[in-house]
């Protein structure tokens, strides 16, 4: 069950937030982007299971 949560929790943040082009150069600029990305995707889960939608389907939006 975690499991299956933490590959939908990157799925998410792959292809629908787009971690998948991340183009920084300095380590800390990276850092930043994928904390902010995580962020908003916990964000996005909770308002999503909030209107009734699982977080597997957010990843095919």
């Amino acid at each position: 069950e975690k499991r299956s949560r933490i590959e939908v929790l990157f799925d998410i943040v792959k292809n629908t937030l787009g971690l998948k082009r991340l183009h920084q150069y300095t380590g800390r600029s990276v850092e930043k982007r994928v904390c902010r990305t995580f962020h908003l995707a916990f964000y996005l889960i909770q308002l999503a299971e909030g209107m009734g939608i699982s977080a597997r389907e957010l990843v095919y939006w």
